[in-house]
């Protein structure tokens, strides 16, 4: 009926009389279907093909999605609130402004996505680790939550130099730095380590951090 039968304004009328009926979709062939603004809320999309779909504003809101192939599939400002996307390959899929609020994750495949820009990360529930992919991190130019990160299971030392890694606008360029100088200089020193640590640039001065006779590498 997607597909057939007058396109998504036949869906979206079948669905506003038909209010308590829940679309059993479960493993349903839509590759490349035009699914733009289509009303699938609380819809069962379990092992779905969406291959390359076009779901631009569609509302998919608690729809099950569990091991559904999103691969390069148009999300693009998508109502995903509440979504269980545990299993989903979301390959290459458009999330622009996509609204992921209180949605679950778990196992979930994210090569080469931008989420930077996309809404609820930092709400998502983890029911275990995800995949997201380096491409992912430098395309998003590592404006993802840390939560979020740590949620799909990425490393604490990992996400500590990832913004830097990745470009981020105001990320510090130099893991660390040590102040050496003269005592001739001190007064210059001084004020290049205040501006140092303003900028957010991790710096040992040696008045502070290094006693007499203390060893340093």
């Amino acid at each position: 009926m997607l597909k057939k039968q007058g396109g998504v304004s036949a869906w979206n009328k079948w669905r506003f009389e038909h209010p308590d009926i829940v679309p059993d979709l479960r493993e349903a062939d839509l590759r490349e279907a035009d699914l733009r603004e289509a009303d699938l809320r609380s819809a069962n999309l379990i092992g779905a093909n969406l291959y390359g779909a076009d779901l631009n504003l569609a509302t998919l809101r608690e729809a099950n999605l569990f091991k559904a192939n999103l691969r390069r599939a148009n999300l693009s400002r998508a109502n995903l609130i509440g979504a269980n996307l545990r299993g989903s390959n979301l390959h290459m899929a458009d999330l622009r402004e996509a609204d992921l609020h209180g949605s679950t994750f778990g196992h979930t495949s994210m090569g080469d996505v931008n989420l930077n820009g996309v809404k609820g990360l930092e709400t998502i529930g983890h029911l275990g680790p995800s995949s997201i992919g380096i491409d992912t991190i430098y395309r998003s130019k590592g404006k993802i939550p840390d939560v979020f990160l740590r949620g799909v299971g990425v490393p604490d030392n990992f996400i500590t130099y990832m913004k830097s890694l990745a470009g981020a606008p105001g990320a510090f360029e130099f893991y660390s730095c040590f102040i050496s100088y003269s005592s001739k200089d001190e007064a210059f020193a001084k004020c290049l380590y205040v501006d140092l640590q303003s900028k957010g640039v991790r710096c040992w001065f040696a008045p502070e951090d290094v006693k007499i006779g203390d060893r340093f590498r």
